[in-house]
């Protein structure tokens, strides 16, 4: 299925504010972290691409947002239709951001933050609903709106790897010193339960 038809089952919503929603959103070209790239070479700048279709890429353009169009690379593949996303975490009101986990069941939600965040840039991802803020800016002599994160949910794709023999595996979260965090053992354990 190519982007522009996994885009098509996203849910585009204007909100009464002007804000953007956009569920079950497809998202590419991640860089939460805000590692340098061939385009930003002193990093800094965190940002992703959202996948628009057709329809909603015309409607933003018109509106003035920096839509951007990429032809197939062969005769007969779709375009792509995107628009960039800034992710401002240095802000007054820095974005609400969730990662949704799934474990023996029991379901999770953490939010991430600039130390944290990067984690987004290299998990198999499931869902994103989103909301985005217009931001028009004078940049240049046009006048273009650009997108910026107000809050997004993603839900982590579970372990399907040899057949998810593993999912039920806890992942550490070790710190810099190469320690276990006390993030792991922050709930109440079952005395069978006790890693050590």
């Amino acid at each position: 299925m190519s982007l522009l038809d996994q885009a098509q089952l996203s849910g585009f919503k204007k909100l009464v504010n002007g804000d953007l929603s956009v569920e079950n959103a497809v998202i590419i070209w991640t860089n939460f972290a805000g590692k340098p790239t061939k385009f930003v070479q002193n990093g800094g700048k965190r940002t992703f691409a959202l996948v628009l279709t057709e329809t909603v890429a015309d409607e933003l353009k018109n509106e003035g947002w920096n839509v951007k169009k990429r032809e197939g690379r062969e005769e007969g593949d779709d375009p792509l239709y995107f628009t960039e996303i800034a992710v401002n975490l240095e802000g007054r009101f820095p974005p609400k951001i969730m990662l949704l986990t799934e474990f023996h069941g029991v379901k999770s939600g953490n939010a991430l933050n600039e130390h944290s965040i990067g984690q987004l840039d290299v998990i198999d991802i499931e869902t994103v609903d989103m909301i985005i803020h217009p931001y028009e800016h004078n940049f240049s002599a046009v006048s273009k709106i650009k997108g910026y994160l107000k809050a997004i949910y993603i839900t982590q794709a579970k372990d399907e790897n040899f057949g998810g023999k593993y999912s039920d595996y806890e992942t550490l979260k070790v710190n810099e010193e190469g320690s276990i965090t006390e993030e792991l053992y922050s709930a109440t354990p079952e005395d069978d339960d006790v890693p050590f």
